[in-house]
């Protein structure tokens, strides 16, 4: 029986997912660079050789390509994060925390009924004293 792998951990899947977006935005950064240049050589009123014109569609297709890699490289971090046993771990505290608030609650409810009753009791009685105190003040006169 083989023991279950332990799953990267929040830090390392974070690390892992910013250098791969660290290089991917070095890529496009190079790559907006170059057509950069070329979009101003046509703003000078240059012209663009064919291979400058295939280089510039090249330039336009590998930047939507880095685009999508970045999607799916935060896709992917995304999957890791929810398979990690940190976020696991995390959702269990939550779940733990969220029952407990839920029986603080049920519990501030009781003493909540309880202090109503006490305080129907106090009029109750009041009522009564006063009653009692209306009687004897009517004997007294």
């Amino acid at each position: 029986m083989t023991a279950k792998a332990k799953s990267k951990t929040i830090k390392e899947i974070a690390k892992a997912r910013k250098a791969a977006q660290d290089q991917l935005h070095a890529d496009m950064d190079r790559l907006a660079d170059r057509r950069l240049e070329l979009a101003e050589k046509v703003g000078n009123g240059g012209k663009l050789t064919d291979a400058e014109k295939k280089e510039q569609q090249t330039l336009v297709d590998a930047l939507h390509k880095l685009a999508t890699v970045e999607t799916r490289t935060l896709l992917f971090a995304l999957s890791e994060l929810n398979d990690s046993d940190d976020v696991k771990d995390l959702q269990k505290q939550l779940d733990a925390a969220n029952k407990e608030l839920d029986d603080t609650r049920k519990h501030v409810e009781d003493i909540s009924k309880s202090i109503k009753k006490a305080g129907d009791f106090l009029k109750t009685v009041t009522g009564t004293l006063n009653s009692i105190s209306g009687l004897l003040g009517a004997l007294v006169v």
